[in-house]
């Protein structure tokens, strides 16, 4: 994330790195909430509130994700789309990506 933000500042300036804070912060709020809702649950016993807990915390996350956008857009009138969608998919692909790359 800060590399993204400081990299946009030295190539486009200030507003650019604002958007690029604004997509990692409509990607991380939105991840953060489903880590905290998905994993209340532990143990065998707990199966079934775990996976409905899962699908629950999945959809407010995407919900989230979605609201968070339009905020941004609705209320943001100079937005760096490039720079705000950049950091935002560099995010998710590094969220899906990571875990492979360090599983032994």
């Amino acid at each position: 994330m800060a590399i993204s933000v400081i990299s946009f500042y030295l190539i486009s300036g200030e507003n650019s790195a604002l958007s690029a804070f604004i997509g990692s912060v409509v990607f991380i709020i939105p991840q953060q909430y489903f880590a905290f809702k998905s994993f209340r649950y532990m143990g065998a016993r707990a199966a079934a509130k775990t996976v409905q807990s899962f699908y629950s915390a999945e959809s407010s996350k995407l919900l989230l994700i979605a609201m968070g956008f339009a905020l941004v857009f609705c209320f943001y009138k100079q937005v760096d789309v490039f720079a705000l969608m950049t950091t935002f998919i560099v995010l998710v692909l590094t969220n899906g990506i990571y875990p492979l790359l360090t599983a032994k």
